[in-house]
């Protein structure tokens, strides 16, 4: 393992032992390293984590690059090399970049949206044009567009996510589900 370490080959080992990946230091490699050097879907959750946990102690120049990184990661795991297309599993990753971008790092709604507006072409495509996450993607536009101040995209994002529920029946204005 030593001769390993020296050498910058990664074991299997490394990937699951975490704690020595998230101290870092000299003597460990750091989890960003680890990450580049290994992109296996075993270390996307443990990527994304840290990046939440940095996220959500205020850390945000920390937390950034992690979630991009878990986006990355994600990326190479859901995405088809022959094709291009993308399914469902990526989404989780879009939008919880999407958050952090339109939420917490202020001014940087574009980029939001760049990541909820990928979401949510993977939708329909894997899911059906009525289904429950095509109308929650745009959703997300919606507030983000709120946020941002822009009232006339809000409203319009906000009518688009209720049209599949009308479709399929499930009217939310409806007092059954109020």
């Amino acid at each position: 393992q030593r001769d390993a370490d020296a050498a910058g080959v990664l074991t299997p080992n490394d990937e699951l032992n975490l704690g020595k990946v998230d101290q870092g230091g000299a003597g460990g490699a750091t989890l960003a390293a680890l990450a580049d050097a290994a992109p296996s879907p075993m270390l996307a959750p443990a990527v994304r984590n840290l990046g939440l946990l940095y996220f959500r102690t205020g850390r945000l120049e920390r937390a950034e690059p992690l979630l991009r990184r878990h986006l990355a990661l994600e990326t190479r795991a859901h995405v088809d090399p022959h094709f291009g297309s993308e399914s469902v599993g990526l989404i989780p990753a879009l939008e919880v970049l999407g958050y952090v971008y339109a939420y917490a790092l202020h001014g940087r709604f574009e980029e939001g949206l760049r990541h909820y507006r990928r979401a949510k072409k993977i939708c329909p495509r894997e899911l059906g044009t009525n289904h429950a996450g095509v109308a929650r993607q745009q959703e997300h536009e919606g507030l983000v567009h709120f946020c941002a101040g822009d009232f006339t995209n809000t409203e319009r994002c906000f009518r688009e996510a209720h049209d599949p529920l009308l479709r399929t029946g499930l009217d939310c204005f409806s007092p059954e589900i109020m």
